[in-house]
């Protein structure tokens, strides 16, 4: 009888966990370990969750990257049609497992191929809820670093060129391997075309498709014939 209770506490526990932090809560069948002699609950960890697992109770569509859960819990998820997750403060969908938030994209990666991604895991169109199958991509944080937007303080609304006010002129960065790359221009025009040649010398456009000094020069019809394989 108190092996139920001592269950009961803890399921209620993580559910009231994940309520207070506005996570959807689920819960799958837990698992029981003993230490010392007394039963008592695991804490739910990522190796505890299997593509099987993971597929017995919820349902991803790759074609607009959305989670269903098979059984919904509470009135709440059923009114919502069973939608799993909700989107945290950085933006990303989130879906708490036995107590344990997991964001979305990881989550696609093993409902998918079967494992959880060693890396990051990027969206290609730098909209961190959208989980389609089609916009995410396994990548090292380095490279993950690289597709990044226009910071929106910018006013150059080119990624890597600021304006320098004491040497009135634009200055074009790029970072590579930590090493800072610079240079200097008078024209805007100019500063876009420099960033965009850095972008394509060290194969940043691999994992920005969205290239704003790309976007700029287009907008202002400044490409060159040597661009075209980029449109």
């Amino acid at each position: 009888m108190l092996f139920f209770i001592y269950k009961l506490i803890c399921e209620e526990a993580a559910a009231l966990i994940c309520i207070s932090a506005g996570l959807t809560f689920h819960i799958f069948k837990s698992e029981i370990i003993t230490m010392r002699g007394y039963p008592m609950q695991r804490r739910f960890t990522t190796k505890d969750l299997t593509q099987k697992k993971l597929k017995e109770n919820l349902i991803y569509d790759p074609e607009i990257g959305i989670w269903i859960w098979k059984n919904p819990s509470n009135i709440k998820m059923k009114n919502g049609g069973g939608v799993a997750g909700n989107i945290d403060k950085a933006g990303y969908r989130s879906i708490c497992i036995n107590g344990k938030p997991f964001r979305s994209g990881r989550l696609v990666f093993l409902y998918m191929l079967g494992y959880f991604p060693k890396y990051d895991v990027d969206h290609k169109n730098r909209i961190r809820d959208d989980d389609r199958w089609e916009n995410l991509r396994e990548i090292t944080n380095r490279c993950n670093a690289m597709n990044t937007g226009v910071r929106k303080k910018s006013i150059s609304g080119i990624k890597g060129v600021q304006w320098d006010k004491r040497q009135k002129s634009w200055r074009i960065t790029i970072t590579i391997n930590g090493k800072l790359k610079r240079k200097r221009t008078k024209h805007l025009h100019d500063a876009a075309r420099i960033r965009f040649e850095f972008e394509k010398k060290y194969n940043f456009l691999k994992y920005d498709p969205n290239s704003s000094a790309f976007r700029y020069l287009k907008e202002n019809n400044l490409l060159q014939k040597k661009d075209k394989e980029y449109l």
